[in-house]
């Protein structure tokens, strides 16, 4: 389940990061899970698919396994708005297909989704996990919520990089990325 979390403003300090272009691909993580772990899209191409279906927990480990950390909210949101504080990835003031946007697609193939920086998917493709904090607001019926990022949380119209949602640890929506 999800739901619109109350995130105050507030002020943050980053430690240099480097977050990932690209989502992790359904491929990528059934490489590294094994035959335990199964694609979630019947699609012919699956595996350039971000990898959903997987919980937090797990999110977590894929990345650690990698050198790396799952991305944080604050990594996230920096990625998706860079120091300029744009108010999309995209540096446009609306999506240009809100349909686009509403639609799970392979991983890095909408041109229109990507930073400046060159990270794409923030604004579209699968909502993506991000690590801390814990949605305070929200009590879930399995244990502690998470921050959903992107994918405009699951509103296309609010494709605002402020979008987030929070989700159960072991929700079926989510991608993720992450970040070193």
């Amino acid at each position: 389940s999800s739901k619109k979390p109350y995130v105050p403003p507030r002020t943050v300090t980053l430690r240099n990061f480097c977050i990932d272009r690209l989502e992790v691909t359904s491929l990528e993580y059934k490489q590294w899970a094994g035959a335990e772990w199964n694609y979630r899209f019947a699609k012919p191409d699956v595996e350039r698919y971000p990898a959903t279906g997987v919980s937090i927990e797990n999110a977590r480990a894929y990345c650690g396994a990698k050198g790396k950390h799952l991305v944080t909210s604050d990594e996230w949101e920096l990625a998706a708005a860079g120091h300029e504080r744009r108010a999309n990835p995209w540096k446009e003031t609306a999506w240009p297909d809100v349909g686009l946007l509403i639609r799970v697609k392979p991983v890095g193939s909408l041109p229109e989704d990507v930073t400046p920086e060159g990270v794409f998917d923030l604004g579209g493709n699968a909502p993506e996990w991000t690590d801390g904090p814990l949605c305070l607001d929200y009590t879930p019926s399995y244990g502690p919520s998470w921050l959903v990022r992107g994918h405009g949380a699951f509103d296309p119209g609010d494709s605002s990089i402020f979008a987030c949602s929070c989700m159960d640890a072991d929700a079926k929506y989510p991608g993720f990325r992450c970040a070193k």
